[in-house]
């Protein structure tokens, strides 16, 4: 059963004028086999305690450890990582000391209007790397409502073309000679999907 601990928290600066900080100590969701290692962490308290009140708070939390533990849930079933023989870990290299592992990181970022959480995830499956991904919460600072993309628009905007044509235009600027126009138009298109992941 995967356990929970609270390491202390941590201030940092993004550089651009703006805090990110943690706002409580982190929980974390760790599990580990022979084969494996689990350290998925997310914040056991949220600013919404006193924005939105107690039960936002209570609510916040609870989604993103609910994401956190089916995250590791998934990892060890998708992988089969309960049942690896000694002759699939001699197969794979895993008596030579590697591991699958899964891990994240989270960073914070809070405006009057929202307080958001992105999370990193970083997920090692004995491929040449780690692949990693992104989960984002953003909550409403006075209601603690977790916000969808389209709560950010007026009612029958046009929002997802737009940020299709914004993001089209950033992302080959800031790629110059590196951007490849397919792959750029396959992740950016007026597609709700594509924009699913955000942060205020």
């Amino acid at each position: 059963v995967p356990s929970y601990t609270t390491p202390p928290s941590t201030t940092t600066s993004n550089g651009q004028g703006n805090v990110t900080t943690t706002s409580a100590p982190a929980a974390h969701v760790t599990e580990s086999g022979q084969y494996y290692s689990i350290d998925l962490q997310y914040p056991s308290a949220t600013p919404l305690a006193s924005t939105a009140g107690a039960s936002a708070d209570a609510a916040a939390v609870a989604s993103m450890k609910d994401f956190s533990q089916s995250t590791a849930n998934s990892f060890i079933t998708e992988n089969n990582l309960a049942d690896i023989s000694p002759q699939d870990a001699q197969q794979l290299g895993l008596t030579q000391g590697r591991q699958y592992s899964l891990s994240d990181e989270y960073t914070y970022y809070s405006s009057p209007a929202a307080i958001s959480y992105v999370m990193t995830v970083s997920e090692d499956t004995l491929g040449a790397h780690p692949n990693n991904y992104f989960k984002t919460f953003a909550f409403d600072a006075k209601t603690g409502t977790l916000l969808q993309l389209s709560d950010l628009f007026v009612p029958g905007a046009d929002y997802l073309t737009a940020l299709s044509n914004i993001s089209r235009s950033m992302l080959t600027q800031q790629l110059g000679n590196s951007a490849d126009p397919d792959m750029i138009n396959a992740g950016t298109s007026a597609d709700a999907n594509d924009f699913i992941n955000f942060a205020l």
